[in-house]
Order: structure tokens, then C-alpha cells, then sequence
């Protein structure tokens, strides 16, 4: 019995460090807030840019892309100022923006990091440096894709708000999305603690369907969790403190479930198996989920 126990420990403990050698988090991690705009109608030759509703002082544009740029039109764009309006890249912001005032040949121009501001108007200056303006609009998805028209200067399929804002339409429902996304952690999640079970020489014929509750339970909780944090902020550095709040009241609500429904098996197990399925299971959901949020929830 005591070779059993210090096997099982052993294997546990040789799991936990081959997953902690391939999971590293850094300050830096995830996918970062942005607009892609997509220019329909669009002038044979323009620079686009976001329009802030403040006077940054970060410089976005590297001296390297100043020289690659039509001298006449950047200089329109960054002399333009309306009411407090102010071109992201070619002027500034308060924190850096990723981009690049030129299109590609597919007309979309990429605005991401933590300068993506969550409202902005868009700005497009033509070869003779005619200037159009958007009205505002107001980002609805963390990674958000806008198809804006020229001729109009309005996002298809938007809306107008009260407050005279242009919106995003929902397009997917949120349910459907959880859905998928329990799917897609539920299964793997159970396979996990399932072969951990059966690691820990414990009866499958005995107890197979008590496993199925507990983890159905607490992986409901665990997508709801995920799926708030997916709708209200996306996934980066500090929502892992979070996700890491979620596992240990997971573990704790588990350890307790299976002290209880296994009762018949060894009390050490039935502490130890829940500790060692949840760590290996909570990093290998970890590392995916930076995926799961970019699948169910960027749109």
C-alpha cells in the first residue's frame, strides 16, 4: 500500500512540474484589445486612423514609418483636431496603440494594445488629402471587426443609440457560446480527472456517475465565470489572477464533494485525487484558454 501511495505521489508530483515547465505567465500574456477596420468604397490611395476624444502625448509611429509616408497626407492627419478629436496614431495617446495608418491591399487597417480606445470615430484621408470623419463609434467586442462604408462613413449593420452613438450589432448569441465552450472544457476536463482517478486505484464501476456530477457542477461555474470575463474584458495578465481565484474555489468545493461521495475509498484519496485532478486539469485549461476566448468569444 505504502509503494502504491509513493507512486501515485511521485507520478502526481512529475505531472505538475512538466505542466508548470510548459505554462508560462507573463505580465504580457493574451490577446489585447483592437479594432479591425475593413474600408468599403474605398479611394485608390488613403491613410485611416482612429480618432480619440483627448490629447495624448504617446507617439505611436516610429521615425523608421514617418520616412515610408506621403509627407502631404500624414501632415493632414496629424495637424486634424475637431472638438477635442485627435488622430491616435499620427498624434497620440495616453497609453501605446499598435497600427499602421496604411491600409493592406484588402483595405484593413489593425489598431490593437492598450490604446484601443472602447469609443473612437475613424478618420480617412484620400491621395489629395480630402479628409472624412466617422461619427462615434462605440466598440462592443474586445478584438471588434468594423466594415465601414466610404461614401457614408457608417459601420454596416450598426445602429444608432440614443446618445447619437454608432453600435455593433450582437451578432452571436452569447448562449450558443457557452454552450460550445462548456463543451470544449467539460470533456477534456473530465478525460483528465477521469485517468487521474483510475491512477489513484479507486473503483470507476463504484463511483463512475458521482464523477460525472461533481464535474458537471463545477464546470458549470467554472464557464460562467469565464464567459463574464470573456463579455466584460477579454482575457489578459491580470483576469489570470482571476481565473486562478475561480480554480481554488473549484478545488475546495471538489475536495469537500468527494471526502463526502466516496466514501468506502481511503481518506487520503479521496483529499489527494481532488488536489491532483484540479492542478493538472486547471493548467491545461490555462493554456487553453487564450483559445477558448478567441473561438467562442472575439468576434
Amino acid at each position: 500500500m505504502k509503494t502504491t501511495k509513493k507512486s501515485v505521489i511521485v507520478a502526481i508530483l512529475c505531472i505538475v512540474l512538466v505542466l508548470m515547465s510548459v505554462i508560462s505567465v507573463s505580465a504580457d500574456m493574451g490577446p489585447k484589445p483592437s479594432v479591425s477596420i475593413t474600408l468599403e468604397n474605398a479611394p485608390q490611395r488613403y491613410y485611416l486612423d482612429l480618432l480619440v476624444d483627448y490629447d495624448g502625448s504617446y507617439h505611436n509611429l516610429y521615425s523608421s514609418e514617418i520616412e515610408t509616408l506621403d509627407e502631404k497626407m500624414l501632415e493632414s492627419l496629424q495637424n486634424f483636431s475637431e472638438n477635442g478629436w485627435y488622430p491616435a496614431l499620427a498624434h497620440g495617446t495616453s497609453v501605446p496603440l499598435f497600427g499602421t495608418i496604411v491600409p493592406d491591399e484588402n483595405n484593413l487597417s489593425h489598431f490593437s494594445y492598450f490604446g484601443v480606445p472602447n469609443k473612437f470615430r475613424v478618420i480617412v484621408v484620400d491621395g489629395e488629402c480630402n479628409i472624412k470623419t466617422s461619427g462615434v463609434i462605440e466598440k462592443k467586442y474586445y478584438q471588434e471587426h468594423i466594415t465601414l462604408d466610404y461614401n457614408s462613413m457608417i459601420p454596416t449593420g450598426a445602429e444608432q443609440t440614443d446618445g447619437g452613438f454608432i453600435q455593433q450589432v450582437r451578432r452571436d448569441s452569447p448562449a450558443k457560446s457557452f454552450v460550445l465552450q462548456f463543451l470544449s472544457t467539460c470533456i477534456p476536463t473530465l478525460l483528465i480527472e477521469i485517468a487521474i482517478f483510475l491512477l489513484f486505484r479507486m473503483s470507476f464501476k463504484k463511483h463512475w456517475y458521482k464523477l460525472l456530477i461533481v464535474n458537471f457542477i463545477t464546470q458549470i461555474g467554472v464557464n460562467f465565470a469565464l464567459s463574464s470575463l470573456f463579455l466584460n474584458s477579454g482575457w489578459f495578465s491580470l483576469d489570470f489572477i482571476f481565473y486562478v481565484f475561480v480554480e481554488i474555489c473549484v478545488l475546495i468545493v471538489e475536495v469537500t464533494a468527494y471526502i463526502i461521495v466516496l466514501r468506502g475509498e481511503k481518506k487520503w484519496k479521496r483529499i489527494v485525487y481532488p488536489i491532483a485532478a484540479n492542478i493538472t486539469s486547471g493548467f491545461v485549461l490555462a493554456f487553453f484558454v487564450e483559445l477558448l476566448y478567441k473561438t467562442f468569444w472575439v468576434k
